[in-house]
């Protein structure tokens, strides 16, 4: 049985330059990832999508992804010294860990805050 979708057959053509640009800058602004795909639904009239790019939410992105990286090392930070807690048999001990541990402490009330002023940004902008 034959594959209606195997494509055997070829199609070429000359652009300028500034066709090429265009045509590649048209494609980008789809959901298309191939430009012969684009070209295919282009020439046969086919529905695409367009693609909607959130350039604030991308930006979001990038800044969660840092904080998230931080978070997570003071977590682990956190775990280790509760670990830590757990073994520990004097309140000497006990003392030296807890002023060990404020400048943890500091770290991740400080990113709290910084998450909370992000998500009222977010808010404003929406």
């Amino acid at each position: 049985m034959k594959d209606k979708n195997l494509k055997t057959k070829w199609v070429h053509f000359r652009l300028t330059e500034d066709e090429y640009n265009t045509l590649t800058g048209n494609s980008k602004v789809t959901t298309e990832r191939q430009l012969s795909s684009y070209c295919r639904k282009m020439l046969t009239r086919q529905p695409m999508i367009k693609a909607v790019r959130n350039l604030s939410a991308d930006e979001l992105l990038i800044e969660f992804s840092a904080l998230n990286k931080t978070l997570n090392g003071l977590a682990n930070n956190f775990n280790q010294s509760v670990h830590k807690l757990h073994t520990l048999q004097l309140p000497v001990q006990f003392q030296k860990w807890l002023l060990a541990n404020t400048a943890d402490r500091v770290k991740l009330l400080e990113s709290v805050d910084e998450i909370r002023e992000m998500v009222r940004k977010i808010m404003q902008a929406w």
